[in-house]
This record gives structure tokens, C-alpha cells and sequence, in this order.
């Protein structure tokens, strides 16, 4: 309605917006479209005298009410951290600031059950902040612990690693500098490039309108972006738009991960591993270097004479390896997902999607699943454009079942009709 020049700001008997109901009813993504659309409607006050703001807080709709009284946090770091006297994200994501270094001191100077007693008692701390200020609250915090543990890493290795070991090691200091930049590029394209978002069209209105008349099925529309959606495609709550072969949202860049961008998504991901890796490596030839060890000694004994003689690097190779133990994981289930042309979204749900499922028997089957160079080609290498044009359509199409856009329906059957479940 919005693109077909319809007014948001238009008003009802009561004097309310459209963003007076949406906040009324703790809408978030139709808040964010609305004031995409006409930003000065968050001050239009209803005949009684209130705004959306007002309506929000007085219905409880927690999230609608920090977006609105925030005006609409952005994801450049630069404008967290100018607005973070008033604004609610930003003071979240500077919270990692103050836990880190914290943990970190902990960690060097008190036995592992102190530290990990904190460290829960932190991880409480967070999860209570999250809970009082919505699911946009988790991006702040998410983001705030990835970035900020990577500024006082770069702290310690510069003042600690880099000037005891140049000398001897710059051969390897010089690519792991590069590999660094490599790592923060992809970063950025991460946090603020589009994943693939599916945008609006009057096609997708005037089509909607003839299957409304038809009696169609009108579960691939999304009821908040009136989009119509490919398969594989998902509506995200908290991006407020739909994704192309969405993958998830990833807290830490604050941005989903789909077709758009799920190729820059794992090389970002093996970056980080391999710059774990080579910091462990650096921290272990720091110990040789300064004469804390001679060498040729078990690895776990290098952990323990470091944690003797540089308790700060120590407690930071600690954070470090518990963010390679997650990562690992989550690098392993990528890679399967990649070279079977699966989604994180289809790997936990496949069984709500008919796509997903062998029509004859009802059995898994991924009809996606092409050889390994094809799903890895798929990956990295196709636009969304084309990933487009191959999910617009019921993937599986057997010789003894009709399928057209919407549902699929054995010739032999009923008139029962087996509907496309809502993506």
C-alpha cells in the first residue's frame, strides 16, 4: 500500500497514524517501515494527546518503545559511540568495554573457579540487560564483545608480541597484518552491505491483488513486507525485511547472512580461525623469544609458564581460545551447509518446509543438493540474481504431481490440497 502511494501519516477518527497502531501493538518491522517512509509521524500526537511513544510504553511493547525513544539506532560504530550519552544500544555496546578488560584482569590474576564464577556472573549481567530491552538489545552487545575484544587484543600484541618479537618473526608479522586487514574488510562488508534483501514491487501488489480474487494461496507473501517471497527465503524480525535464501542473523555484524553475502560470511569466519591460530603461534614463540622457555616443550606447558610470567597476554589468549572452541563449530557446520546447499535455517526447520520433503514419500530430500563444486560455486560465486530465478519456483516437479507456484497436488489424489506451510 505504502508503494502505491498510499499516506502513513494519514490519520483515523481517534487521530492515529498508522504508527500509532503498529506501536500500540508492538509491531517492530512495520514501525521501522513506517518511519522509513515519514520519520517526523513519530511526533504526531492522537486527539487524546499521545504519541507512538506513549501508546508504546503504555502497552508494554518494550522494543518498539527503545527503537522509538532511541529514533532508530545505526549500525556505524562511529554513531554508537557519539550517541552513547542517550542512547540505549549504544550504552549496551559499549557494556563489553567494561566486562572484558575486567574478565580479563580476573582471569590473570585469580584461580579458574573465580574466573568462572565471574564470568557467569557477566554472562547473567548481559542476558538481564537483553531481557529488559528487547532482541535489538543482543546486536549492541554482540557486537560490542566482537569488536572490543579485538581492539584490546590488537593493544596487547602491539605493546606485548610485536616489539619483542619483530626482529626474529617479521616474515610472519607482516601477513598476519594483512591477513588482519583481509579479516576487518570483510567485516565491514558484513555489518553494512545488503545480504539480499527481497524489495517490494508493484508487480508483487498487482499479482497479490489477482490471487486474493482467484481464492490462491497466499502464504508466499510476507505479511509484513507484502513481498512476494522465493523459496528458501524468510522474513527477519529483526532486519524488518525479508532475505533471498537466508541463512540467519548473525548478532555479531548486526545483519543477516543470505544470498547476498553468505560467501564473504565463511571467509570472514575462516579469517578470524586463522587469525586465532597464528596468535596462538606468536604467543607461544613470545614465551621461546623472551627466555621463558627453551622450547620443544608440550604445548599445555606453555600455556602454564605464560600465565606465570605474563598474566594480561594470558588471560587474552584465554578469551581467544574460547571464541576459536564456538567458532570451530560453527566453521564445521558451514562447510557441511555449503557443500550440501544447505541453510542454517533449513538445518534446523526442515521439517516445516514441503520443499524439503520427498513428495512421494514425505522423506527428507534436498532438492538443492547438486555435486560439491556446484553447491560450492552456488556459494560464492552466483548474485543473488540468479539464486533468484532458481528458487521462484517448486523445486521438485515428479512426472505423477502438478505443481505450480503456490502448492503441489498428487494427479491422483482428492481435492485435498497440500499447501506450501509458511516459510
Amino acid at each position: 500500500m505504502i508503494n502505491s502511494g498510499s499516506s502513513v501519516t494519514q490519520t483515523d477518527e481517534a487521530g492515529c497514524t498508522p504508527l500509532h497502531w503498529a506501536a500500540a501493538k508492538g509491531h517492530l518491522a512495520a514501525v521501522k517501515l513506517l518511519l522509513d517512509h515519514a520519520p517526523e509521524a513519530v511526533n504526531i500526537k492522537a486527539k487524546s494527546g499521545n504519541t507512538p511513544v506513549v501508546l508504546a510504553k503504555q502497552n508494554n511493547s518494550k522494543e518498539v518503545y527503545h527503537f522509538l525513544t532511541n529514533s532508530r539506532t545505526s549500525q556505524s560504530i562511529l554513531s554508537l559511540l557519539s550517541s552513547c550519552a542517550t542512547n540505549l544500544y549504544a550504552r549496551l555496546f559499549l557494556w563489553p568495554a567494561v566486562y572484558i578488560p575486567i574478565l580479563v584482569f580476573i582471569l590473570s590474576r585469580f584461580s579458574w573457579y573465580i574466573s568462572l564464577a565471574c564470568a557467569l556472573l557477566i554472562l547473567f549481567l548481559s542476558t538481564r540487560l537483553v531481557s529488559k530491552s528487547g532482541k535489538q538489545a543482543r546486536n549492541s552487545i554482540m557486537m560490542g564483545t566482537f569488536l572490543w575484544s579485538h581492539c584490546y587484543s590488537i593493544a596487547i600484541y602491539k605493546a606485548r608480541i610485536l616489539p619483542f618479537t619483530y626482529a626474529e618473526l617479521w616474515w610472519f608479522h607482516i601477513p598476519f597484518y594483512i591477513l588482519n586487514l583481509g579479516f576487518y574488510e570483510c567485516y565491514r562488508r558484513l555489518v553494512f552491505e545488503d545480504p539480499g534483501y527481497l524489495e517490494f514491487s508493484p508487480s508483487d501488489s498487482s499479482i497479490m491483488i489477482q490471487d486474493l480474487k482467484s481464492g490462491a494461496n497466499f502464504n508466499r507473501y510476507c505479511a509484513t513486507c507484502l513481498t512476494y517471497r522465493p523459496y528458501r527465503s524468510k522474513h527477519c524480525p529483526e532486519c524488518g525485511k525479508c532475505v533471498l535464501k537466508m541463512d540467519h542473523h548473525c548478532p555479531f555484524t548486526g545483519n543477516c547472512v543470505g544470498a547476498g553475502n553468505l560467501g564473504l560470511f565463511y571467509l570472514n569466519l575462516s579469517l578470524y580461525m586463522i587469525s586465532d591460530l597464528s596468535f596462538f603461534w606468536l604467543c607461544t614463540s613470545f614465551s621461546v623469544i623472551r627466555g621463558y622457555t627453551t622450547g620443544g616443550i608440550p604445548l599445555l606447558d606453555y600455556f602454564w609458564i605464560l600465565s606465570e610470567k605474563e598474566p594480561i597476554l594470558w588471560g587474552m589468549l584465554c578469551w581467544h581460545i574460547l571464541h576459536f572452541t564456538w567458532l570451530t563449530g560453527l566453521w564445521i557446520q558451514q562447510t557441511y551447509q555449503i557443500v550440501t546447499n544447505l541453510t542454517s535455517n533449513e538445518t534446523y526447520n526442515y521439517k516445516r518446509y514441503d520443499y524439503l520433503k520427498d513428495p512421494a514419500t514425505g522423506s527428507y530430500y534436498n532438492p538443492y543438493n547438486k555435486s560439491i563444486v556446484e553447491n560450492i560455486h552456488e556459494a560464492f560465486f552466483e548474485s543473488p540474481k540468479e539464486i533468484l530465478a532458481k528458487t521462484r519456483e517448486f523445486p521438485v516437479k515428479p512426472e505423477n504431481f502438478y505443481v505450480d507456484r503456490y502448492s503441489y497436488l498428487p494427479t491422483n489424489a482428492d481435492k485435498k490440497s497440500y499447501s506450501m506451510k509458511e516459510l
